[in-house]
């Protein structure tokens, strides 16, 4: 909200959780702070964040596990009117929220950023006696970036947000869209092939590698739709039991038993020439990574520093946010070089409603939807103003007005200079060198949960990690919906393949 609508965080009660993506090197009190990834907040986003009390002061700084914290009694005293819950969070649920909720007498919104259902019982379900969230994937329709966004859009419009000017961020955002739109279609003659892969190490350097299912998350979501060439996960025999997990050993499909990686490398299990990983799992191409890489997996992508950051369940979803994200995909899209022989793609329409269900639709593992225009996702494309939604409440822009451009955004990871200090900083927040990082990086992950404590409207945190609003609506209570804490923890760890079984509840 504070993205979309500039709100100033006056009528907002309260917050909790981090204000940094996993593995970042934020700090709210540092005053030399920098923004590293694109979901990073800026240095005037902190300072909005400073404007408001937070219930979780143990977490300022960012860390490589999930911040729990959170002051029950503090937040009940601030009296507000309504919970926010936006994410696929499930931590404080349960008794937290239940205690929280009930002080105010209504039921808490819940804003999925990874799925649409709208059949009652459907896809996300809220259970009132323990105050928490379930999945039925079977009923599940995938979200890209745009869905959250117009449902959010909707919850301002709810909330009674002051009629707001939103159309010139929607428009920087297409230009964006079309620049990855150019890249992907170019990655594509190059046969450049991307993959969301989460690596975990254990006590003995073995590497396992979690793929990603792309239906499973938002922004993975959206690049598809945009035309990158994005690989399914799947494949591997681990998938049709539990999470697909592929150990290093047979990543590296040339090798025998007993043999060096580095002499075996020249073909891995899925042919992955760009990846995308989550922060604590980024690679930032110092000489301690490069040597455990050349040892315990010298995957050739990785060698290359061909990987970008994937904002999993990291920061706020806005126009703003994804025209950052959007920007730094192209750059990493024309960079890559194709490392593994060309494999053909699958013709599909990825924009179609029996491809977006989130149980049974999607491509087989080691598929990827060819470059096909007439699927593209048009709202990216071509901005208008009924794509804004509910634009009784959101103003357009007239274009024949002068407008002040923005600040310039540029994180420290698209920047070819950053400081070798810096990246080792960074890199310190990843699970590539420390044992005590590694232990962290195979238990489950932290996640962006918003919710936020407010008075008349709710103000969407531009931090990653857990933001809680509690807000005063206009109207009345709105029926909330949610997600299973198993398929929680899986997205999280970015590792649900499409073969996943049907959801259940399970109470926090």
């Amino acid at each position: 909200m504070h993205h979309q609508f500039g709100l100033d965080g006056s009528q907002i009660s309260g917050t909790y959780g981090g204000y940094f993506p996993r593995g970042s090197i934020g700090n709210i009190d540092d005053s030399d702070y920098k923004p590293y990834w694109p979901v990073d907040p800026t240095n005037d986003e902190l300072d909005f964040l400073k404007g408001i009390a937070n219930f979780s002061p143990s977490c300022f700084q960012s860390t490589l596990s999930k911040c729990k914290d959170i002051d029950v009694d503090m937040a009940k005293d601030t009296k507000a009117d309504k919970w926010v819950y936006i994410d696929n969070g499930h931590w404080y649920t349960g008794e937290e929220m239940k205690e929280i909720s009930a002080s105010m007498g209504n039921t808490p919104i819940f804003i999925s950023t990874h799925y649409e259902g709208d059949k009652s019982p459907g896809c996300i379900t809220y259970n009132h006696e323990t105050a928490s969230y379930y999945t039925d994937l079977a009923k599940c329709t995938s979200r890209s970036l745009i869905d959250v966004i117009r449902r959010t859009n909707e919850l301002a419009n709810f909330l009674g947000i002051v009629k707001t000017d939103i159309a010139l961020d929607q428009l920087r955002m297409c230009d964006a869209a079309n620049e990855l739109t150019t890249a992907a279609l170019n990655a594509h003659k190059r046969g450049i092939r991307v993959m969301t892969v989460n690596p975990s190490i254990d006590d003995d350097n073995l590497v396992t590698l979690y793929p990603v299912d792309p239906l499973s998350d938002p922004f993975l979501r959206t690049y598809e739709e945009l035309g990158v060439p994005i690989l399914h996960s799947g494949k591997h025999p681990s998938a049709m039991i539990s999470r697909e997990g592929i150990p290093s050993n047979e990543w590296f499909t040339d090798c025998s038993e007993g043999s060096m990686f580095k002499r075996c490398n020249e073909n891995a299990y899925y042919p992955v020439d760009l990846w995308l990983v989550e922060g604590r799992r980024f690679f930032f191409n110092t000489q301690d990574e490069q040597n455990f890489l050349k040892f315990y997996f010298p995957d050739k992508a990785l060698m290359k520093n061909q990987i970008a950051h994937w904002p999993v369940n990291d920061g706020p979803i806005s126009y703003t946010t994804a025209a950052r994200s959007f920007t730094e995909m192209t750059r990493k899209l024309d960079e890559a070089v194709q490392l593994y022989d060309s494999t053909i793609c699958t013709i599909a329409d990825v924009t179609s409603e029996e491809f977006l269900n989130s149980k049974f639709g999607g491509l087989e593992g080691g598929q990827y939807a060819c470059y096909n225009e007439p699927s593209l996702q048009l709202e990216y494309l071509q901005c208008k103003a009924e794509h804004l939604a509910y634009d009784a409440q959101m103003m357009t822009t007239d274009l024949g007005k002068e407008v002040l451009e923005p600040e310039e955004f540029t994180p420290m990871v698209s920047q070819k200079n950053v400081p070798q200090s810096t990246q080792k900083w960074q890199a310190t927040m990843s699970i590539w060198i420390d044992k005590t990082d590694k232990k962290e990086g195979n238990s489950a992950s932290g996640v962006f949960m918003g919710i936020i404590i407010c008075v008349v409207v709710i103000s969407t945190l531009v931090g990653a990690g857990v933001v809680m609003n509690l807000c005063r609506a206009k109207s009345g209570d709105v029926v909330s919906t949610a997600m299973n804490k198993e398929q929680i923890q899986a997205a999280e760890e970015g590792t649900r393949s499409s073969s996943d079984g049907e959801e259940i509840g399970v109470v926090p």
